[in-house]
């Protein structure tokens, strides 16, 4: 069971259109997801291996297409 006096400190909330609660669920779906990344992160460079297994499996691709 819960304890305490309630809430404390709440402060109104905004008005808020249909439009924007709909955007505001949408992106909370995104956190709640772990979707996209996050904001200020710069992109991971990847290494020379990870290049080169994908030029290969590129290539791999290439050469079953040529065959059918």
């Amino acid at each position: 069971m819960f304890s305490g006096t309630g809430l404390a400190g709440l402060a109104p909330l905004r008005e808020m259109t249909v439009g924007h609660a709909i955007h505001l669920l949408h992106m909370h779906k995104h956190a709640v997801r772990g979707l996209g990344r996050r904001p200020g992160l710069p992109p991971r460079e990847p290494g020379i291996e990870e290049v080169r297994a994908e030029v290969v499996r590129r290539i791999a691709v290439l050469e079953r297409q040529d065959r059918s």
